[in-house]
């Protein structure tokens, strides 16, 4: 049941996604060769910020594919350290006899 949940949400994040980046891109084509105002001009502002998101969704995506393929490699390290370091181990631990 959870791992259903888990499914809908992340095909709920992918069409998200998919849209925003499609809106951004049709807008930034859409509205490329406007009769632009100037300086202060508020449509080339959008545009700028459509290109901005795309970018740092671009730079998002690909530092989330970077963790997710290197993943496989940080669980059984991950389960390591925990192991080493919840439960260290002692002379107690390791029943060493200290003779003097």
């Amino acid at each position: 049941m959870q791992e259903t949940k888990v499914k809908k949400l992340r095909a709920f994040f992918a069409v998200f996604l998919i849209i925003f980046i499609s809106s951004s891109i049709f807008y930034g084509i859409h509205e490329a060769h406007h009769d632009c105002s100037g300086k202060d001009c508020h449509i080339c502002h959008v545009i700028q910020i459509c290109q901005q998101n795309i970018r740092l969704l671009t730079f998002a995506l690909t530092v989330a594919a970077f963790f997710y393929e290197f993943s496989a490699f940080a669980i059984p390290l991950d389960s390591a350290v925990k192991k080493f370091l919840l439960c260290p181990y002692t002379l107690i631990t390791q029943k060493i006899r200290l003779n003097d």
